[in-house]
Parts: C-alpha cells; structure tokens; sequence
C-alpha cells in the first residue's frame, strides 16, 4: 500500500482515505470511551447517598419536611435556596401590590418586616454571610424545638405579623377571603390555600363563608405545624397541603 502512494496518484488517495477511516474510528473509540466514564460517573454519583441524611439525622423525618416546606414556600421567595433580605423585601412588595401601598397591612410589614429579619440574621446565621441557608433554618427551629427562649420568641413575633397580616378586618378572626389572599403575598396558588382552609377549618367548599379561626386557634395550628410528629395533626396544613 505504501508503494501505491508513491506511484499512483489513484493510490495515494485510496491511502488517504483509509488513514481518514483510522483516524476517524480511534476519534470515536475515544469519545465513546469519555462519553462512558461521564455516564458512569454521574450515575455514580445520583447512587451517592445524600449528606442531607447525615447531616438532618436527628429530626424526625416529617418535621424536616414541614420545615423543608415553610423554608421553600414562605421565607425563600426568590427561590435562591436562600434566605436573605430580598425574600423579606419581596413580601413587602406583595403586600402592597395586593392590599395597596397605603394600607394597614403595607404599614403594618414595613414596621415589622426589618426587626423579623434582623432577629432571624441574629439568632440563625451562624456564618455570619447575612444568609440563612437551609442547614442553619434546619438548626433554628431544633433549637425551638428544644424550647430556647430565644428562638422561640422570634417564632412567636413571626406569629403575631402574620396573624394581623391575614386579619385585614382586626376582628380578631381569619376568614376565608382573608387567608386566601394572605396566602397570595407568599405565592401560594389559590387552589391549594382553598383546600388547606377547607382542611385547617374542616369546611366544604360551599361553608367557606361561614368558617374561620381566632387567634387562639391560629396559635395551635402554628404549634402544630413546626413541632407536631402527628400526620393527622390539622395544623400541618396550614401553610399549604402536606402530605
């Protein structure tokens, strides 16, 4: 074959091309070689078991899921996998787009939206980056769980903003129209406020009018929600559906 090439031009082509043809298949051996490592590799690497066992291993598992929940659903807004001042300035925003600028409830989340904030950072951010990720949220409400005055002060002051957030009538009570909008300035879809209310308030659709819950009861829902093992506990609902 090598004399081909340096006699006939028509030689030196068919040589050409089977070198073409060589180098072509040693070119796709090797790529199919890498494309395999990386396909190994990746399925090694869903196969991993996740730290987050590890590191959670002391919360009952249904209480992380409600935390994991809240901390997605209501606190990180912006959807960074992170809690920083940006989610608490988006509910402020939220707040006035639906209850307008000038109202109660506006002037109520401005006065009380930076002291949550600022307590949270205080009592949470133990990397002090002005974050709180989900490991220190996760630490936080075990540390309420385990009754620190603290910790649970906060919980109870985020309590009380969002109880007088939601009662846009002051009487004391949380009504249907109520709830359902409140629910709206943490970007919760009407649909799933309306059952959560109708399970939280173990009312039909057609009763909506007629149900609410005080304060007292919004306490123990709230209770029930962060530190309830019990999966039939009606306050686990009440932040959206849990299942």
């Amino acid at each position: 074959l090598v004399t081909l090439v340096f006699h006939s031009s028509t030689g030196l082509v068919v040589a050409k091309f089977h070198f073409s043809i060589l180098c072509f298949h040693a070119f796709s051996c090797c790529l199919n070689s890498v494309k395999s490592v990386y396909i190994i590799s990746s399925v090694e690497r869903l196969a991993m078991p996740s730290n987050e066992e590890n590191t959670f291993a002391d919360v009952h598992p249904f209480l992380l899921s409600k935390w994991k929940s809240i901390f997605i659903t209501f606190f990180d807004s912006n959807n960074s996998k992170e809690i920083d001042w940006s989610d608490f300035y988006l509910i402020t925003k939220r707040v006035g787009d639906l209850y307008g600028v000038d109202s109660e409830q506006m002037r109520l989340t401005r006065k009380r939206m930076q002291p949550l904030w600022d307590g949270l950072v205080e009592l949470a951010d133990l990397n002090k980056d002005e974050k709180i990720q989900l490991a220190e949220w996760v630490d936080f409400l075990k540390r309420c769980e385990n009754g620190q005055s603290a910790e649970m002060r906060w919980i109870q002051e985020y309590m009380n903003f969002i109880f007088q957030l939601f009662d846009v009538s002051c009487d004391g009570k949380i009504d249907f129209p109520e709830y359902i909008d409140g629910m709206k300035t943490y970007g919760v879809a009407e649909c799933t406020a309306r059952r959560a209310f109708s399970l939280i308030t173990d009312a039909c659709d057609h009763d909506h009018a007629k149900a609410f819950f005080d304060k007292a009861t919004f306490n123990n829902l709230w209770k029930q929600y962060f530190f309830s093992k019990d999966k039939l506990a009606t306050g686990n609902h009440l932040f959206g559906l849990v299942e």
